[in-house]
């Protein structure tokens, strides 16, 4: 597992897992 720490468009802080970057990429939009 590979753990982001992730910031919104609206300069919101919040962490998410994911298997792999590919995961990651898949629901990133």
């Amino acid at each position: 597992m590979i753990r982001f720490s992730l910031i919104c468009e609206h300069e919101h802080e919040f962490e998410a897992w994911f298997r792999s970057n590919d995961d990651f990429g898949t629901q990133k939009k």
